[in-house]
């Protein structure tokens, strides 16, 4: 990884870590498929290491990486209600 992604997967795993702090009472794997749905748009090319990598970064299983992979796949076929938009931090 270079740099330039380094620091990409950082940034996301700061977000993913305060959508998870911000849902104490959660289904761990449904805020993680709230991610992928939310950041589409920057996961969109990214292996299923890199996600595992984030997750990991974020203080979670390495294998919650899936299920942000779940959710990045969701995201074309789903809308997220307005009261869950909120958890899209800092566009």
């Amino acid at each position: 990884m270079t740099e330039r992604t380094d620091a990409l997967h950082i940034e996301l795993a700061g977000k993913l870590r305060v959508m998870l702090d911000l849902t104490p009472a959660r289904p761990m794997s449904a805020i993680h498929h709230l991610f992928g749905i939310l950041y589409a748009g920057e996961i969109r090319d990214m292996k299923t290491y890199e996600l595992e990598y984030i997750a990991e970064l974020a203080g979670q299983t390495a294998s919650m990486g899936k299920e942000i992979g779940k959710g990045r796949n969701l995201a074309a076929y789903v809308e997220v209600k307005p009261a869950f938009r909120q958890y899209r931090i800092w566009p």
